[in-house]
Protein backbone atom coordinates (compact mmCIF):
# COMPACT_ATOMS: atom_id res chain seq x y z
CA UNK A 1 0.00 0.00 0.00
CA UNK A 2 1.48 3.57 -0.86
CA UNK A 3 2.04 6.20 1.46
CA UNK A 4 -0.70 8.11 0.24
CA UNK A 5 -3.01 5.45 0.87
CA UNK A 6 -2.25 5.21 4.39
CA UNK A 7 -2.76 8.74 4.66
CA UNK A 8 -6.45 8.53 3.50
CA UNK A 9 -6.95 5.54 6.29
CA UNK A 10 -5.51 6.94 9.00
CA UNK A 11 -8.12 10.13 7.87
CA UNK A 12 -11.15 7.53 7.44
CA UNK A 13 -10.34 5.99 11.32
CA UNK A 14 -9.94 9.73 12.86
CA UNK A 15 -13.06 11.04 11.24
CA UNK A 16 -14.82 7.77 12.38
CA UNK A 17 -14.16 8.05 15.85
CA UNK A 18 -14.56 12.24 16.17
CA UNK A 19 -18.38 11.40 14.68
CA UNK A 20 -18.73 8.59 16.59
CA UNK A 21 -18.16 10.77 20.21
CA UNK A 22 -19.87 13.58 18.89
CA UNK A 23 -23.34 12.33 20.60
CA UNK A 24 -21.63 10.89 23.44
CA UNK A 25 -19.97 13.17 26.15
CA UNK A 26 -15.82 12.28 27.26
CA UNK A 27 -15.21 12.28 30.44
CA UNK A 28 -12.92 14.89 31.01
CA UNK A 29 -16.25 16.85 28.82
CA UNK A 30 -18.75 15.65 31.16
CA UNK A 31 -16.65 16.86 34.57
CA UNK A 32 -15.26 20.22 32.34
CA UNK A 33 -16.62 23.16 34.65
CA UNK A 34 -18.08 21.21 37.95
CA UNK A 35 -16.55 21.54 41.36
CA UNK A 36 -15.85 18.25 43.26
CA UNK A 37 -14.63 20.16 46.75
CA UNK A 38 -16.69 23.15 48.27
CA UNK A 39 -14.72 25.57 49.47
CA UNK A 40 -16.25 26.25 52.95
CA UNK A 41 -13.28 28.68 54.27
CA UNK A 42 -15.93 31.46 55.18
CA UNK A 43 -16.95 30.70 58.60
CA UNK A 44 -20.58 32.23 57.39
CA UNK A 45 -20.99 28.34 55.58
CA UNK A 46 -20.24 26.31 58.52
CA UNK A 47 -20.17 28.61 61.60
CA UNK A 48 -16.55 27.84 62.80
CA UNK A 49 -15.43 30.87 63.52
CA UNK A 50 -11.66 30.37 65.33
CA UNK A 51 -8.44 32.34 64.86
CA UNK A 52 -5.44 30.79 66.99
CA UNK A 53 -4.33 34.61 67.88
CA UNK A 54 -0.41 34.90 69.09
CA UNK A 55 0.09 37.89 71.13
CA UNK A 56 3.80 38.37 71.70
CA UNK A 57 4.65 40.51 74.83
CA UNK A 58 7.99 41.95 76.05
CA UNK A 59 7.89 38.64 78.11
CA UNK A 60 6.58 36.30 75.59
CA UNK A 61 8.26 36.49 71.93
CA UNK A 62 10.08 34.41 69.68
CA UNK A 63 13.03 35.65 71.64
CA UNK A 64 12.48 34.39 75.11
CA UNK A 65 10.44 31.21 73.32
CA UNK A 66 11.38 29.98 70.22
CA UNK A 67 8.33 28.09 69.53
CA UNK A 68 6.17 31.42 69.40
CA UNK A 69 4.64 30.61 66.26
CA UNK A 70 4.86 26.36 65.61
CA UNK A 71 0.98 26.78 66.19
CA UNK A 72 -1.40 24.77 68.83
CA UNK A 73 -3.19 21.43 67.11
CA UNK A 74 -6.83 19.98 66.07
CA UNK A 75 -8.43 17.05 66.95
CA UNK A 76 -11.96 15.26 65.63
CA UNK A 77 -13.90 12.47 66.88
CA UNK A 78 -17.76 12.13 67.57
CA UNK A 79 -17.70 13.31 70.99
CA UNK A 80 -22.01 12.56 70.81
CA UNK A 81 -21.61 8.88 69.10
CA UNK A 82 -24.11 10.47 66.57
CA UNK A 83 -22.24 9.59 63.32
CA UNK A 84 -21.16 13.12 62.79
CA UNK A 85 -17.31 14.19 63.49
CA UNK A 86 -16.64 17.53 66.22
CA UNK A 87 -14.37 19.41 66.00
CA UNK A 88 -11.73 20.59 68.99
CA UNK A 89 -8.80 23.82 68.03
CA UNK A 90 -6.76 24.54 70.02
CA UNK A 91 -5.81 28.12 71.13
CA UNK A 92 -2.33 30.02 72.30
CA UNK A 93 -3.37 33.73 73.14
CA UNK A 94 -6.91 32.47 72.66
CA UNK A 95 -9.37 29.63 74.44
CA UNK A 96 -9.63 26.53 73.21
CA UNK A 97 -12.67 26.18 71.19
CA UNK A 98 -15.07 22.96 70.84
CA UNK A 99 -17.73 22.78 67.84
CA UNK A 100 -20.67 20.27 67.90
CA UNK A 101 -21.31 19.12 64.03
CA UNK A 102 -25.15 19.85 63.17
CA UNK A 103 -25.01 18.05 59.79
CA UNK A 104 -24.98 19.35 56.55
CA UNK A 105 -21.15 20.47 57.21
CA UNK A 106 -22.66 23.14 59.86
CA UNK A 107 -20.89 23.53 63.54
CA UNK A 108 -22.42 24.88 67.18
CA UNK A 109 -20.04 26.27 69.55
CA UNK A 110 -20.42 24.56 72.27
CA UNK A 111 -17.27 25.50 74.23
CA UNK A 112 -18.40 27.08 77.06
CA UNK A 113 -21.69 25.18 78.09
CA UNK A 114 -19.13 22.03 77.32
CA UNK A 115 -17.32 23.26 80.31
CA UNK A 116 -14.03 22.55 78.30
CA UNK A 117 -13.01 26.67 77.33
CA UNK A 118 -13.04 29.91 78.81
CA UNK A 119 -11.92 28.86 82.20
CA UNK A 120 -9.08 27.61 81.56
CA UNK A 121 -5.72 29.62 81.04
CA UNK A 122 -2.67 28.16 79.21
CA UNK A 123 -0.98 27.46 75.96
CA UNK A 124 -2.24 24.59 74.19
CA UNK A 125 -0.08 22.72 71.94
CA UNK A 126 -1.36 18.90 71.30
CA UNK A 127 -4.90 17.58 71.50
CA UNK A 128 -6.53 14.23 71.50
CA UNK A 129 -9.58 12.79 71.43
CA UNK A 130 -9.45 8.71 73.03
CA UNK A 131 -12.14 6.81 75.42
CA UNK A 132 -9.32 6.57 78.02
CA UNK A 133 -11.94 5.10 80.71
CA UNK A 134 -13.91 3.03 78.37
CA UNK A 135 -17.07 4.15 78.78
CA UNK A 136 -18.17 4.35 74.99
CA UNK A 137 -17.57 8.47 75.00
CA UNK A 138 -14.17 10.45 73.29
CA UNK A 139 -12.72 12.08 75.88
CA UNK A 140 -9.92 15.12 75.29
CA UNK A 141 -6.54 15.11 76.38
CA UNK A 142 -5.38 18.89 75.87
CA UNK A 143 -1.12 19.28 76.08
CA UNK A 144 0.43 22.63 77.48
CA UNK A 145 3.26 24.26 77.36
CA UNK A 146 3.94 27.52 75.67
CA UNK A 147 6.31 30.67 77.38
CA UNK A 148 4.36 30.78 80.16
CA UNK A 149 6.33 30.52 83.52
CA UNK A 150 3.50 29.94 85.75
CA UNK A 151 3.19 26.32 86.59
CA UNK A 152 -0.12 25.72 87.10
CA UNK A 153 -1.27 27.55 83.58
CA UNK A 154 1.35 25.00 81.67
CA UNK A 155 -0.60 21.54 83.77
CA UNK A 156 -2.01 19.64 80.93
CA UNK A 157 -5.86 18.70 80.78
CA UNK A 158 -7.93 15.78 80.46
CA UNK A 159 -11.60 16.19 80.10
CA UNK A 160 -13.82 13.46 80.69
CA UNK A 161 -16.80 13.20 78.76
CA UNK A 162 -20.39 12.83 81.01
CA UNK A 163 -22.34 11.67 78.14
CA UNK A 164 -24.02 14.86 77.36
CA UNK A 165 -22.14 17.15 75.90
CA UNK A 166 -20.84 18.02 79.23
CA UNK A 167 -16.91 17.44 80.76
CA UNK A 168 -15.24 17.39 83.70
CA UNK A 169 -11.57 18.30 83.59
CA UNK A 170 -10.05 15.37 85.56
CA UNK A 171 -6.17 15.42 84.92
CA UNK A 172 -4.83 15.16 88.81
CA UNK A 173 -7.26 12.33 89.21
CA UNK A 174 -5.98 10.22 86.67
CA UNK A 175 -2.34 11.28 87.50
CA UNK A 176 -1.85 13.27 84.21
CA UNK A 177 -1.43 16.54 84.79
CA UNK A 178 1.71 17.06 83.52
CA UNK A 179 3.27 21.07 83.81
CA UNK A 180 6.54 19.61 81.62
CA UNK A 181 5.96 22.04 78.49
CA UNK A 182 3.96 19.13 76.66
CA UNK A 183 3.73 18.74 73.09
CA UNK A 184 1.86 15.87 71.46
CA UNK A 185 0.61 12.37 73.13
CA UNK A 186 0.22 8.81 72.03
CA UNK A 187 -2.40 6.43 73.38
CA UNK A 188 -1.40 2.71 73.12
CA UNK A 189 -1.86 -0.62 74.95
CA UNK A 190 1.99 -0.93 75.09
CA UNK A 191 1.76 -4.26 77.45
CA UNK A 192 -1.79 -5.78 76.02
CA UNK A 193 -3.62 -5.99 79.22
CA UNK A 194 -7.25 -4.17 77.24
CA UNK A 195 -6.43 -0.13 78.59
CA UNK A 196 -4.97 2.37 77.28
CA UNK A 197 -1.18 3.67 78.55
CA UNK A 198 0.24 6.90 77.08
CA UNK A 199 3.53 8.57 75.77
CA UNK A 200 4.01 12.03 76.39
CA UNK A 201 6.49 14.50 74.89
CA UNK A 202 8.14 17.37 76.43
CA UNK A 203 10.39 19.70 75.44
CA UNK A 204 13.01 21.50 77.56
CA UNK A 205 12.15 25.04 79.06
CA UNK A 206 12.52 27.53 76.93
CA UNK A 207 15.72 29.07 78.57
CA UNK A 208 17.37 25.75 77.29
CA UNK A 209 19.33 25.61 74.47
CA UNK A 210 21.00 22.37 72.86
CA UNK A 211 23.67 24.39 71.19
CA UNK A 212 24.70 25.99 74.52
CA UNK A 213 25.77 22.19 76.15
CA UNK A 214 29.03 19.96 74.30
CA UNK A 215 27.92 16.37 72.95
CA UNK A 216 29.91 14.64 75.40
CA UNK A 217 28.30 16.37 78.44
CA UNK A 218 24.75 15.83 76.85
CA UNK A 219 25.13 12.52 76.42
CA UNK A 220 26.34 11.82 79.40
CA UNK A 221 23.63 13.69 81.23
CA UNK A 222 21.05 11.91 78.43
CA UNK A 223 22.32 8.56 79.78
CA UNK A 224 22.51 8.93 83.24
CA UNK A 225 18.82 10.25 83.56
CA UNK A 226 20.16 13.91 84.89
CA UNK A 227 18.34 15.47 81.35
CA UNK A 228 14.84 14.07 80.48
CA UNK A 229 11.82 15.68 78.77
CA UNK A 230 9.22 12.57 78.15
CA UNK A 231 6.99 11.09 80.23
CA UNK A 232 5.75 7.40 79.80
CA UNK A 233 2.44 6.54 81.81
CA UNK A 234 1.06 3.11 82.70
CA UNK A 235 -2.80 2.65 82.64
CA UNK A 236 -3.75 0.81 86.00
CA UNK A 237 -7.13 1.04 86.88
CA UNK A 238 -7.84 4.31 85.18
CA UNK A 239 -5.20 5.49 87.39
CA UNK A 240 -1.86 6.57 85.46
CA UNK A 241 1.42 5.58 86.76
CA UNK A 242 4.67 7.14 85.57
CA UNK A 243 6.64 4.16 84.20
CA UNK A 244 9.49 5.80 81.90
CA UNK A 245 12.88 4.37 83.92
CA UNK A 246 11.27 1.00 84.27
CA UNK A 247 9.84 1.26 80.86
CA UNK A 248 13.60 1.82 79.15
CA UNK A 249 12.01 5.39 78.04
CA UNK A 250 13.44 7.85 79.66
CA UNK A 251 15.34 10.27 77.42
CA UNK A 252 15.60 13.85 76.47
CA UNK A 253 14.92 16.23 73.20
CA UNK A 254 13.05 18.52 71.49
CA UNK A 255 9.86 16.57 70.43
CA UNK A 256 7.40 17.15 67.35
CA UNK A 257 6.03 13.65 66.27
CA UNK A 258 5.40 10.31 67.07
CA UNK A 259 4.03 7.35 65.57
CA UNK A 260 2.78 4.05 67.13
CA UNK A 261 2.93 0.67 65.39
CA UNK A 262 4.00 -3.09 65.26
CA UNK A 263 7.59 -2.49 63.23
CA UNK A 264 8.19 -6.27 64.47
CA UNK A 265 5.04 -8.34 63.67
CA UNK A 266 5.46 -9.57 67.15
CA UNK A 267 1.64 -8.28 68.28
CA UNK A 268 2.65 -5.48 70.59
CA UNK A 269 3.07 -1.48 69.26
CA UNK A 270 6.28 0.32 69.08
CA UNK A 271 7.41 3.72 68.84
CA UNK A 272 9.08 6.31 66.25
CA UNK A 273 9.64 9.26 68.10
CA UNK A 274 10.94 12.25 66.29
CA UNK A 275 13.73 14.92 67.44
CA UNK A 276 14.70 18.52 66.54
CA UNK A 277 17.60 20.37 66.34
CA UNK A 278 20.65 18.30 67.61
CA UNK A 279 18.69 15.12 69.71
CA UNK A 280 18.19 12.48 67.54
CA UNK A 281 15.02 10.32 66.65
CA UNK A 282 13.97 7.23 68.36
CA UNK A 283 12.86 4.02 67.44
CA UNK A 284 11.31 2.15 70.52
CA UNK A 285 10.89 -1.78 70.01
CA UNK A 286 8.58 -3.23 72.61
CA UNK A 287 10.24 -6.32 73.93
CA UNK A 288 6.69 -7.48 75.26
CA UNK A 289 7.83 -7.48 78.98
CA UNK A 290 6.86 -4.14 79.70
CA UNK A 291 10.19 -2.47 78.84
CA UNK A 292 11.49 -0.76 75.08
CA UNK A 293 14.76 -0.90 73.49
CA UNK A 294 16.18 2.24 70.96
CA UNK A 295 17.39 0.60 67.68
CA UNK A 296 17.61 3.24 65.55
CA UNK A 297 21.42 3.06 65.07
CA UNK A 298 20.99 -0.79 64.49
CA UNK A 299 17.69 -0.52 62.37
CA UNK A 300 18.03 3.41 60.31
CA UNK A 301 21.26 4.11 58.76
CA UNK A 302 20.72 7.64 58.61
CA UNK A 303 17.93 10.15 60.23
CA UNK A 304 16.62 13.69 59.25
CA UNK A 305 18.57 16.46 61.04
CA UNK A 306 15.19 18.92 62.50
CA UNK A 307 12.64 15.68 61.99
CA UNK A 308 9.01 17.58 62.66
CA UNK A 309 6.63 15.00 61.76
CA UNK A 310 6.20 11.09 61.11
CA UNK A 311 4.05 8.45 60.11
CA UNK A 312 4.43 4.57 59.65
CA UNK A 313 2.68 3.11 56.79
CA UNK A 314 3.07 -0.09 54.52
CA UNK A 315 4.02 2.11 51.69
CA UNK A 316 4.73 -0.94 49.44
CA UNK A 317 1.92 -3.44 50.29
CA UNK A 318 4.65 -6.04 51.22
CA UNK A 319 2.98 -6.48 54.66
CA UNK A 320 5.39 -4.80 56.43
CA UNK A 321 5.22 -0.85 58.14
CA UNK A 322 7.44 1.73 56.65
CA UNK A 323 8.77 5.53 58.76
CA UNK A 324 8.37 8.23 56.61
CA UNK A 325 10.06 11.32 58.52
CA UNK A 326 9.44 15.26 57.22
CA UNK A 327 12.27 17.79 57.96
CA UNK A 328 12.31 21.31 57.94
CA UNK A 329 13.77 21.23 54.39
CA UNK A 330 13.63 24.24 51.53
CA UNK A 331 11.86 23.81 48.79
CA UNK A 332 14.43 25.15 46.67
CA UNK A 333 18.20 24.52 46.26
CA UNK A 334 19.65 27.77 46.44
CA UNK A 335 17.52 28.46 50.45
CA UNK A 336 19.18 24.73 51.37
CA UNK A 337 22.75 26.05 50.80
CA UNK A 338 22.56 28.78 52.49
CA UNK A 339 20.63 27.10 55.33
CA UNK A 340 22.82 24.63 55.70
CA UNK A 341 25.47 25.81 58.63
CA UNK A 342 23.93 22.54 60.73
CA UNK A 343 25.64 20.30 58.40
CA UNK A 344 29.36 21.63 58.47
CA UNK A 345 31.65 18.96 58.75
CA UNK A 346 32.94 19.32 62.68
CA UNK A 347 29.24 19.86 64.03
CA UNK A 348 28.36 16.31 61.80
CA UNK A 349 31.29 14.54 63.10
CA UNK A 350 30.71 15.75 66.25
CA UNK A 351 26.86 14.16 66.56
CA UNK A 352 28.12 10.83 65.04
CA UNK A 353 31.20 10.97 67.11
CA UNK A 354 28.91 11.23 70.57
CA UNK A 355 26.15 8.54 69.91
CA UNK A 356 23.87 11.04 67.79
CA UNK A 357 23.24 9.56 64.38
CA UNK A 358 24.13 10.32 61.29
CA UNK A 359 21.59 13.50 60.72
CA UNK A 360 20.97 15.06 57.67
CA UNK A 361 18.55 18.05 56.30
CA UNK A 362 16.36 15.70 54.11
CA UNK A 363 13.12 14.15 54.61
CA UNK A 364 13.69 10.22 55.21
CA UNK A 365 12.03 6.87 54.11
CA UNK A 366 12.59 4.17 55.53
Amino acid sequence: MGTSKYIILLLFILNLSCSNNNNKPTPSNEKKGKEYFLNLTDPRNTNLYFTNKVLETEEQNYVTYESMYNGSGVAIGDINNDGLPDIFLGGNSVFDKLYLNKGDLKFEDISKNSGISGIHTGWTTGINMVDINSDGFLDIYVCRGGPLKNESDRKNKLFINNGDLTFRESAKEYGLDNPNHSIQTAFFDYDLDGDLDMYLMNQPPPSHHLKEVRYKKLRADIESGKLKTDNFYENIGNRFVEKSAKAGLTNFGYRLGIAVGDINQDGYPDLYICGDYDDPDLLYINSGNKSFTNTIYDQIGHISLSSMGTEMSDINNDGLLDIFVVEMAMDDHIRSKVEMLPMNTSRFRGLVKYGFHYQYMLNTLQ
